[in-house]
C-alpha cells in the first residue's frame, strides 16, 4: 500500500469540520470520515488525498461525503477513481445540508457500487444515490448512528 498515511483526525464543531494536518482540506471529505471512523472505530487511512476507513476485520471503506445545495437535492458523489480494480471493499456515504447536519448515510457494498455506477471519463465512475439505492436490501442504512456521532462532536 503506498503513499498511505495513518492520520488521526481532531474533533471539532458539528459547523466546521474537522482540520487534518493545521489546514482545512476537503472539508466535507474530513468531516465524513471523521463521523464514520469515530462512529465504528475505523481506522481512517489517507491516500492520494481520498480517505478510507479500515474495520477490525480488515475491510476496507471508501467514505465519501456530499452536501445538499438549495439549488437542488442531487446525490451523485464525486466520481470514484479505479473502480475497476475494486479500491474498496464497502463505499460508506453521508450526505449533508448546508449546516453539516446529517441528511443520510449508509454503507454499499462494492458489488452493488460496480453495477450501478456511470463512467464518467478517464478511470473515473460516478454513482448516482437515488432513492432505491438507499433502500436496497444489501445497503445498511446508518443514518441514526451516523447523526448521533456527529451530535457529540465537542
Amino acid at each position: 500500500m503506498k503513499n498511505r498515511n495513518v492520520v488521526s483526525v481532531p474533533v471539532r464543531a458539528r459547523s466546521a469540520p474537522a482540520l487534518l494536518g493545521g489546514q482545512i482540506r476537503g472539508s466535507l471529505s474530513n468531516y465524513a470520515a471523521n463521523l464514520f471512523c469515530r462512529a465504528f472505530r475505523w481506522t481512517i487511512v489517507e491516500s492520494r488525498g481520498r480517505f478510507e476507513g479500515i474495520d477490525k476485520q480488515g475491510a476496507r471503506y471508501q467514505i465519501r461525503g456530499r452536501q445538499q445545495t438549495h439549488h437542488g437535492h442531487s446525490r451523485v458523489i464525486r466520481p470514484i477513481r479505479n473502480l475497476d480494480r475494486r479500491p474498496f471493499d464497502h463505499l460508506a456515504v453521508v450526505v449533508v445540508d448546508g449546516g453539516f447536519n446529517v441528511v443520510r448515510a449508509a454503507t454499499i457494498p462494492i458489488e452493488m457500487v460496480l453495477g450501478r455506477a456511470l463512467h464518467a471519463g478517464t478511470d473515473a465512475w460516478k454513482l448516482p444515490l437515488p432513492e432505491e439505492i438507499w433502500t436496497a436490501k444489501a445497503v445498511h442504512d446508518v443514518t441514526d448512528f451516523i447523526r448521533a456521532t456527529a451530535s457529540t462532536q465537542t
